[in-house]
């Protein structure tokens, strides 16, 4: 494999990472819109995710290049989170919603 075809195999793996994150984070504002209500709470909820973001990243920049950050894989990571907001969040916002509504008797949704 080349150098190139490298690179774009990590910045694929990266644009994919940050789809899953997209993701990770639609679930967690049909959550918070659901649960929360004080703003401590959601303070304390929006760091824990943000964390849990930042892990994301992390693994997948271990996985594709050993770790090493390169501009690259933060422009796919960003791409990929992007792609998935502008793209099918809405989609998955519905599916998540109806499914948790089939879990929950009275959300506040």
């Amino acid at each position: 494999m080349s150098l190139y075809e490298s690179q774009f195999y990590i910045f694929l793996v990266a644009v994919y990472g940050g789809i899953i994150a997209g993701l990770a984070y639609e679930f967690y504002r049909i959550l918070r819109r659901i649960f929360l209500s004080k703003k401590i709470t959601t303070a304390i909820f929006d760091t824990l995710f943000a964390a849990t973001a930042v892990l994301i990243f992390i693994y997948v920049s271990y996985i594709t290049s050993s770790g090493e950050l390169r501009f690259y894989v933060v422009l796919g990571y960003v791409a990929g989170f992007l792609m998935y907001s502008l793209s099918i969040s809405r989609v998955f916002n519905s599916i998540f919603t109806k499914i948790i509504k089939l879990f929950i008797k009275n959300p506040k949704t």
